[in-house]
């Protein structure tokens, strides 16, 4: 699981997605922004992301995020 930030020196946040599910499709990416409006989430979303959360959410969201994408993950693969 990486959780990465939207605003990134050099690289944004959904150009880093783009880049690790390319390189490494099993990862699993959950962005963090202080602009976590609908339309940047979506951009996050179709670049690879699970999902985009408000750095402003609480920890336990971000916790409970990252626990339903790696177990969506580990459900998925399991099919295969």
């Amino acid at each position: 699981v990486v959780v990465t930030d939207i605003n990134l020196p050099g690289i944004n946040g959904i150009q880093t997605t783009k880049l690790f599910k390319t390189l490494h499709p099993q990862i699993v990416v959950i962005g963090l922004s202080v602009h976590a409006e609908e339309h940047i989430k979506h951009e996050m979303v179709s670049a690879g992301a699970e999902t985009l959360l408000s750095k402003e959410c609480a920890a336990e969201e971000l916790t409970a995020a990252i626990i339903q994408a790696y177990g969506k993950r580990l459900r998925a693969s399991n099919r295969h």
